[in-house]
């Protein structure tokens, strides 16, 4: 497994059938998300504490950014383990804040944040994907053109 456990599953009557079952549980577990044992045990909230000191913006920026991920991100995904992020959970979540009184510009810079947090993730091979790349928060209110 993603922690370097060896687990029994049953017993097999075929070398070939047991291979089989094997390889269809390492797929599965690479589609989760994760590319080290790292990822798949590590929460958003331990690689949040790695990621914000490394991240190079002006103080304003980190200012505003730190009460966001406080008062936003970490009660929402500090306890989540990364390979446990999926778009639809980030979706879900921009539109809750909305639902709870926040703008969709806050709502979106929330993501945004998010998804800088996973964009480093990917890059430091802890996971594979960005699942908060992407995704746009709407009302589902058309704006009228000037």
């Amino acid at each position: 497994d993603a922690t370097g456990h060896r687990h029994s599953v049953g017993t097999f009557t075929h070398k070939a059938e047991a291979k089989r079952h094997a390889g269809t549980l390492e797929v599965s577990a690479r589609r989760a998300g994760w590319r080290s044992s790292d990822g798949a045990k590590q929460t958003w909230g331990d690689w949040c504490a790695v990621w914000w000191p490394t991240r190079p913006v002006a103080a304003s920026t980190l200012l505003r950014d730190e009460s966001r991920r406080n008062t936003h991100l970490m009660p929402r995904w500090g306890d989540v383990k990364l390979a446990d992020i999926t778009e639809h959970d980030v979706r879900a979540w921009a539109m809750k804040l909305i639902r709870e009184g926040r703008s969709p510009a806050t709502a979106q810079r929330c993501v945004h944040l998010l998804s800088a947090s996973l964009k480093e993730a990917t890059k430091a091979k802890v996971l594979i994907t960005n699942e908060a790349a992407g995704v746009k928060v709407t009302t589902g209110q058309e704006t009228r053109q000037r």
